[in-house]
Parts: C-alpha cells; structure tokens; sequence
C-alpha cells in the first residue's frame, strides 16, 4: 500500500525525540534502540522499507515507545505487510492513549480501517482461564489477548494449549473484511491409570518341574499367579529330561496357559549324567580323603622314635 506523502516528516520529527537516547552509556539499551531507530529513518527514506521494519522492530524489543510503533506501522504498510502494519498501528493508539493528538488519531484510524479490509479480525476466547495461543503454529501469545488477532485472508488453524489439558484446536477460512469469533476449550486429560496385571498359569508334562520366568527361579509346576502385562520367557528343568522353554505374551487383565513339555526322556547314557552323583559329593570325598593322608604323614613325621634292644 501506497504511504502517503505526509507522513514522512513524522518519521524525522520523531527521531529527535528517540535520538535522546543516545545520551545514555553505550551499554544502555536505549543506545542501541536510538541507533537501531536511525538505521529504519534512513532506510525508509532511501525506499528500503522492509529493512526499516526490521530496525524499528529492533528499537521497539530494546525500549519500548509508543511513538516507535507509528513508524513501524507506517514502514510494514510500505513494504506490502497488513497484518504487522495493521498491529503496529492499533499498538500505537492504545499504548498512546491521550499523548495521541486528535489530527493524528483520526490520520492513523483511516489508514487502519482500509488495512482491515484486507485482513480477517479473529477474537478468541478459551474456556477454563488463560492459555497458549498459537496460530498456523506460531506463537502469538497467552489469552485473554489484548486485541483480535488480525490474519491474511484464506485458511488457518487456531490453537489453544495449557498444562494438564488435551490442546484444542479449530480450523477456519475468512476473506478480507470479516470478522470471526472462536471459542476454544481444551479438556482436561484423563488421568492414566497403571496397568492391570495378567495372569499366567505354568505346567509341565511331567510334573514337578523347575521353571523360571525372565531369568528368576520361581518354583515347581504345576504354578499360578498374577503377572505384569508383556512378553515372559519361561523355561523349565526336570532331572533326566532336555531342558524346556516357552515364551508367552500376556496382555493386561488377561489369563495364559503355558505348558513346558519335555519330550521323551534322555537315553541312558546321557541321563546317569545327570542320575550321577552330583559335583558337590564328589568334592567332599576329595577333600576328606585328602584330609586323612595328610594327618597320617603329619602323625608319622612327629612319633617319637622307639627303638628296639636286642640282647
């Protein structure tokens, strides 16, 4: 949009007042905000509008000043941006209240009103207190929001998000000149409750087995007890037989049956292995046989000596 030729002293006349700034130490923000805001005079003048708009943004984050906002609204409507020439101008009338004269509320409030007819004005209101507002996924605030937020005309998506609630979400299209009001509500999240235990039965064929599930020696079959819910794996022993094992998946709240099933027993001469005498037996009577012979040598070593006369 066209920038009317009478604004443009506004752009200088306001410097001076900012320039002020400049008295202040170099660290002072308000040093950089009075440069950043020079730097967008210039560039506005030379017809760089979209780079003035990022100055003038810059000095307005560094020292907020209504009077920066005019120029930043009068700079973004050159560089072809509504939406943000549109929010920096309604910024300026509401943060300068009465310190706006007359003459140039009623200037800003018409070029205002031809920017609105190109945008969609949106109020949003979001049940349950204040919440974060996003829109086509860009932040745009906290609600309640001090204005309605202005978009593009077409298809958008609004979002609303707080802790502890499912965000909520509406989606709409406006035109250039329209004026929508949305209601947003997010729920609350529904609490989640732990899992219910399975159950899970385990037998052996033949009985009497030894079992363990996940690595943990639990007893003999036939057994039954509640389990976590997932994926166990079950094996089992039984003297003269191959080992067995079985992997059983148990959803919550569910009943399994497992059966560990040995098959036929071991030949013969696998299974005296296993019918032998266990490791721990044959030990000891290494140990203790050990034990006497080395008593009988310490014995024969320390008897005394008798000797035998013969006449």
């Amino acid at each position: 949009m066209f920038v009317p030729l009478k604004w443009a002293p506004a752009l200088v006349l306001l410097l001076s007042s900012v320039a002020l700034a400049q008295e202040a130490g170099a660290a002072d923000p308000r040093a950089e905000a009075a440069a950043a805001y020079s730097r967008g005079v210039k560039l506005f003048e030379s017809g760089q509008a979209a780079k003035a708009v990022a100055e003038f943004r810059q000095a307005y984050s560094l020292a907020p000043n209504y009077k920066v906002l005019f120029n930043l609204g009068v700079a973004a409507s050159a560089a072809g941006d509504p939406v943000e020439a549109a929010t920096a101008l309604d910024r300026y009338l509401r943060e300068g209240g009465p310190a706006v004269s007359a003459d140039r509320r009623e200037t800003v409030e018409r070029e205002l009103n031809g920017l609105r007819r190109q945008l969609v004005e949106v109020s949003v209101a979001v049940e349950g207190g204040p919440a974060r507002l996003s829109v086509d996924g860009a932040g745009v605030g906290a609600t309640p929001l001090a204005q309605p937020l202005l978009l593009l005309p077409g298809r958008h998506a609004v979002k609303a998000e707080r802790d502890g609630a499912e965000p909520a979400e509406q989606q709409f299209e406006g035109t250039g000149g329209t004026r929508l009001s949305l209601l947003l509500a997010p729920k609350p999240k529904a609490a989640t409750m732990p899992a219910a235990p399975g159950r899970l039965s385990i037998d052996s064929r033949p009985a009497d087995a030894f079992f363990v599930v996940d690595g943990y020696l639990h007893g003999r079959a036939p057994w039954t007890g509640p389990i976590a819910p997932g994926v166990h794996v079950i094996s089992g022993q039984l003297k003269g037989y191959p080992s067995a094992k079985e992997v059983a998946t148990v959803a919550s709240g569910e009943e399994r049956s497992v059966l560990l099933d040995f098959g036929p027993p071991l030949p013969v001469s696998e299974a005296k292995v296993s019918r032998g005498m266990p490791w721990y037996g044959w030990t000891a009577i290494v140990v203790g046989t050990a034990s006497v012979v080395g008593l009988g040598i310490y014995w024969m070593a320390t008897r005394p000596d008798v000797r035998t006369t013969v006449p």
